[in-house]
């Protein structure tokens, strides 16, 4: 009986250091992230994606209005204009 308490408590044991070392570990990590979080580059990263991501939602959720729709395209007056000045 002895060996079995012995063994119960030596399992408690590593359990109650396996904690501590995970909440070490966890509050490392918390305490880096907080740093990483204030940093101006990541702030700035925020920020940047933020408006990007306004600039799609805003310009998908608007059809792009066709000013001159029986207008030629770009390259259609680029070659017209070569063609002129090749004659």
């Amino acid at each position: 009986m002895n060996k079995h308490t012995d063994s119960i408590v030596l399992a408690e044991q590593q359990v109650a250091e396996a904690r501590m070392a995970v909440l070490a570990e966890y509050q490392a990590a918390r305490a880096n992230l907080r740093r990483h979080i204030g940093s101006p580059l990541v702030i700035g990263g925020v920020l940047l994606g933020a408006l990007v991501l306004g600039y799609l939602c805003r310009s998908r959720s608007k059809p792009m209005a066709v000013v001159y729709p029986a207008s030629p395209s770009v390259l259609t007056q680029v070659l017209k204009t070569l063609q002129l000045l090749l004659r």
